[in-house]
C-alpha cells in the first residue's frame, strides 16, 4: 500500500523516475501491474502539465477534460493524432477510437503516444 501511495503522490518525471529505480534496486523487475500505476502516474503527471484534469472514457471517445479553455499549446498535444477529434466545448476534446484500443494496454499505447508526440 505504501507503494501505491509514494507512486500516487509523485508530481514530477523526476521524482516519478527515482522512485522506479529506488523499487526495481530494492525488489527487482517490476510486476506488470506495478509498471502500469507507473505509466498511468506518468500520464497523470504529462496531462497535468497541459491543464488537463481527467481524462475518461464515453462511449467509443477518450475524453479530456480541461481546466480552462483549449489553446493553441492544448492543440498542439492533438495535432499529430490520428482519428477522429472533435471539441464539444471549449474544455472538452473527444478522440474516437476503435473498439480494440479500450483494452488497459492499449489504452497506456495511446495515452503515451500522444504526451510522447507532443514533447518531441
Amino acid at each position: 500500500m505504501d507503494i501505491y501511495r509514494r507512486i500516487a503522490a509523485c508530481r514530477s518525471r523526476t521524482g516519478l523516475k527515482d522512485l522506479t529505480e529506488e523499487l526495481v534496486d530494492i525488489y527487482g523487475s517490476l510486476p506488470d501491474e506495478v509498471d502500469q500505476l507507473i505509466q498511468l502516474a506518468g500520464i497523470r503527471i504529462a496531462a497535468a502539465s497541459y491543464g488537463i484534469q481527467h481524462i475518461g472514457i464515453a462511449g467509443k471517445h477518450l475524453t479530456f477534460g480541461f481546466k480552462s479553455p483549449t489553446n493553441d499549446r492544448v492543440h498542439s498535444l492533438f495535432a499529430k493524432v490520428k482519428g477522429n477529434l472533435r471539441l464539444p466545448d471549449p474544455k472538452t476534446v473527444y478522440l474516437e477510437l476503435s473498439p480494440n484500443y479500450f483494452e488497459p494496454a492499449s489504452l497506456l499505447m495511446v495515452l503515451r503516444k500522444i504526451f510522447r508526440r507532443a514533447q518531441s
